[in-house]
């Protein structure tokens, strides 16, 4: 989802677009799709600070990253996270104290699909779209692809018919 988000901010010639990624092999996927920074984790703290930080997987480790890389007054939206995912801590008082807006953000209502289907048809993320597919198959392979996309870490199989 950060990839996604990295490659709509793009798309929308956003400025100082950082991502903050723990697996290597993404954040060199992330640096390489045009990110003005791709760092770690532990390494937030060298990132100047950002007006808006997506928060893309719900984790402590996540809102914690999060928090160190928004600029007090900024907006931390919460995008990542399913029902009965594990619980992530918000300090009430530090965002009171640096009067941070956290809002949420869900994908699932019709203009958002017809938005992103939009993006999709004019053929503008294509080329930023194309590093996160990992594989590729044709429908008679549908079954293998199935087992990778399950078995080892990839970004997204594709299968075409």
């Amino acid at each position: 989802m950060g990839h996604l988000h990295l490659a709509v901010a793009a798309q929308l010639q956003a400025r100082g677009v950082a991502v903050i990624e723990r697996d290597e092999q993404r954040l060199a996927a992330i640096a390489a799709a045009g990110a003005d920074a791709a760092v770690t984790p532990e390494d937030v703290g060298q990132l100047p600070p950002a007006d808006v930080v997506f928060v893309t997987i719900a984790s402590k480790e996540a809102i914690a990253s999060a928090l160190a890389a928004v600029a007090d007054g900024g907006t931390i939206v919460l995008y990542g996270g399913g029902p009965g995912g594990p619980p992530a801590e918000l300090p009430g008082y530090e965002v009171h104290r640096r009067q941070l807006t956290v809002t949420g953000s869900f994908s699932h209502e019709p203009d958002d699909w017809r938005a992103a289907a939009e993006l999709l048809r004019g053929g503008r993320l294509s080329g930023r779209l194309e590093t996160l597919v990992t594989a590729r198959y044709s429908l008679d392979e549908v079954e293998k692809a199935l087992k990778q996309a399950a078995e080892t870490p990839v970004y997204r199989v594709v299968v075409t018919p």
